[in-house]
């Protein structure tokens, strides 16, 4: 009985297995490989690494489920380096339905060129039967260009700050600051960089030295910059700075170059604020005055002390008397002097004549004859050669005659 038993048994096995088997065989005869896509997304890339999302989409077309496992992908530069070598975890992908598996990967380029990458996706692909699994192996290759991404880099953004500093008769030293943000992961290089300074309508007046220089990415870099400009941009209504440069992304040992070009207006410089509110020089009076038929005849004399380095240019130049009575001022009368040179480092002396009438000083009703005193003052419009702004400058001397005063 127990023979019949065991016997009835494996005959069932065997025939449970020929059918199994067979089965399987038909399976996989008809089984069609599932319909692989990968996409690859750029994340982050800096100089030597580029971090990426892969992602694997698998669509099952056959009626059974498929087991998905032993993913891994290996990625290689044209040089053949490894740059990474991944594990995916897999799963099961249901009858004529689509599975994504994804995960994020660093690809480390260690010095590579990272024009094309080479990923190589290995795994295995099967079925489940009753008891009995069946897989084969599968390896889908994908060539990936990040010379896509290298070649839409956005340019930096820049901004520029002028200051204007010493100034001479031919020349104003000027200093600057360039601000540049890498709005980039990968690192860039100035390269070439040059500034030249025109007025509106184009003339060349100056230029700035600018050194190369390196920002990293998504950060600022403050650049400091110096020149020189033509004293004759005074007269100029705006100052154009145009800048022309080579931006250079550096990823690994692949450069891409970005030709770069600014027009920036900046201030025009003002000679009241290269001159600070200091006078730039000393300034005395001398008046020599001789009585005759007309009133009181004056020989006025300017004495101008110029210790600068600077030829400073005076014009409308003019010396002015005024009667103080009451802390009032009262006009007497003027004088105008010539145009003319106090020049560096010298005292030069502008020379004049004036006359304060005797009528003046014909004490009016409830007058006394003399004034509390007399306000000379002078008013000169400051310039340097060939421009035409000019810093109005105004001294004025006192003498208190209320010592001699008598009514």
């Amino acid at each position: 009985m127990n023979r019949r038993i065991i016997t009835f048994i494996l005959v069932v096995v065997t025939i449970i297995n020929i059918i199994a088997g067979s089965f399987i065989f038909i399976n996989i005869q008809i089984m069609q490989m599932p319909e692989t896509t990968m996409k690859i997304d750029v994340l982050e890339m800096n100089s030597n690494e580029v971090v990426v999302q892969t992602t694997i989409d698998m669509f099952n077309p056959n009626g059974f489920d498929m087991i998905m496992k032993d993913f891994e992908l290996i990625t290689k530069a044209e040089s053949g380096d490894i740059v990474s070598h991944t594990k995916i975890e897999g799963g099961v992908v249901s009858a004529n339905e689509k599975t994504s598996f994804t995960d994020t990967i660093i690809l480390d380029l260690k010095g590579n060129n990272p024009g094309l990458l080479k990923t190589k996706l290995t795994g295995t692909v099967g079925m489940n039967i009753l008891f009995i699994e069946k897989t084969i192996p599968m390896a889908v290759n994908i060539i990936t260009s990040m010379e896509d991404v290298i070649e839409h880099l956005a340019l930096p953004v820049i901004n520029i700050k002028t200051e204007f500093e010493d100034i001479t008769n031919e020349h104003i030293n000027i200093t600057g600051q360039i601000e540049i943000y890498n709005p980039n992961s990968i690192d860039m290089m100035t390269k070439d960089m040059s500034m030249e300074i025109t007025t509106e309508e184009g003339d060349v007046v100056g230029s700035l030295i600018v050194n190369d220089s390196l920002i990293a990415g998504e950060s600022t870099t403050k650049i400091d910059t110096k020149g020189q400009i033509l004293i004759e941009s005074m007269n100029a209504k705006k100052l154009i700075a145009s800048m022309d440069a080579t931006m250079i992304a550096k990823m690994a040992n692949y450069s891409k170059s970005l030709p770069l070009s600014l027009n920036v207006e900046i201030s025009v410089p003002d000679l009241n604020e290269i001159l600070g509110q200091d006078k730039p020089f000393d300034i005395f009076i001398w008046i020599d005055f001789k009585i005759g038929l007309r009133g009181m005849a004056g020989k006025v004399t300017l004495e101008i002390v110029n210790p600068t380095k600077l030829d400073f240019y005076l014009r409308d130049t003019t010396v002015t008397l005024y009667d103080v009575r009451n802390d009032e001022w009262i006009f007497d009368c003027d004088c105008d002097f010539e145009d003319g040179v106090a020049k560096a480092k010298e005292t030069t002396k502008f020379k004049g004549d004036i006359l304060v009438p005797l009528s003046t000083y014909f004490p009016k009703f409830g007058q006394r004859i003399l004034p509390d005193g007399i306000m000379v003052y002078v008013l000169t419009n400051i310039t340097l050669s060939g421009i035409d702004q000019a810093l109005w400058t105004g001294v004025g001397g006192y003498q208190d005659l209320r010592l001699f005063r008598f009514n």
